[in-house]
């Protein structure tokens, strides 16, 4: 005998709790797969202002002890110093050169040695595959009277024993958000409390250094979203070792 509570439950019954059960499954699904992707996009964020902090950083102690030697100019083959900077775009994408040299700790390439003088050159070149700017660095720590901006980069595998480094490009994850590098660019300041910049600089025909320049790395993001980051770096060797 059975009682009128006994009774299981009917058809109607399971079906509306399978269908309750997959809305709350789907929510949940739902909530996860957005604060992932939110993860994901904070965590390449986070990645991309960590490489270029580091990477400013790094040009901001090499350009702070930039310096021209009183030996201006160099003759029978006496060690070039110089200051360069040249205005250069393509693309619509700005993608400057610098090119200096300075009192900087920098190992040799075949490690015989170290020096504390070296000559340091970036510049940025479009890459047609990535559709975005690579960032390039050749250090050289024999300074002598042939400079990076006396030979084209593509004679410089020639001349060093290593090609030019990348220092900076876009992130690319597989999921989610990414950043393009779409601007490498130098302003110039004649002295520190002037407000316009110059975009570019000759050393051998101003025979003088800058007192300050300001760097800026430009990215953009999937939504066109440009992201500058810039460092602005005084010259500590002022009126020190550069010739008036």
């Amino acid at each position: 005998m059975t009682g009128p509570n006994d009774r299981g439950f009917t058809l109607m019954e399971i079906m509306i709790s399978l269908a309750i059960t997959a809305i709350v499954m789907s929510v949940v699904y739902g909530s996860l797969r957005t604060a992932g992707r939110s993860l994901q996009t904070l965590s390449v964020r986070n990645q991309l202002y960590r490489s270029t902090h580091a990477l400013l950083e790094e040009m901001g102690r090499e350009l702070a002890c930039a310096y021209l030697s009183r030996n201006l100019p160099p003759t029978n083959g006496r060690a070039k110093t110089y200051f360069w900077v040249e205005d250069k775009e393509s693309y619509d994408m700005p993608q400057d050169d610098l090119f200096f040299t300075t009192y900087g700790h920098a190992p040799s390439v075949n490690g015989t040695g170290e020096s504390d003088q070296s000559e340091v050159c970036y510049l940025a070149r479009y890459s047609r595959k990535r559709d975005e700017l690579v960032l390039l660095k050749r250090e050289d720590v024999s300074i002598d009277d042939v400079s990076c901006r006396d030979e084209s980069p593509e004679d410089w595998d020639e001349r060093y024993d290593e090609p030019p480094t990348p220092v900076a490009t876009g992130i690319h994850p597989e999921r989610g958000i990414g950043y393009r590098l779409v601007g490498f660019q130098v302003e110039c300041f004649a002295n520190l409390t002037e407000e316009e910049g110059e975009p570019e600089w000759d050393s051998d025909k101003r025979n003088d250094l800058p007192s300050r320049v300001v760097v800026t790395l430009t990215y953009e993001d999937g939504n066109e979203n440009l992201y500058p980051f810039s460092k602005e770096v005084v010259f500590r060797l002022m009126g020190v070792h550069t010739k008036r």
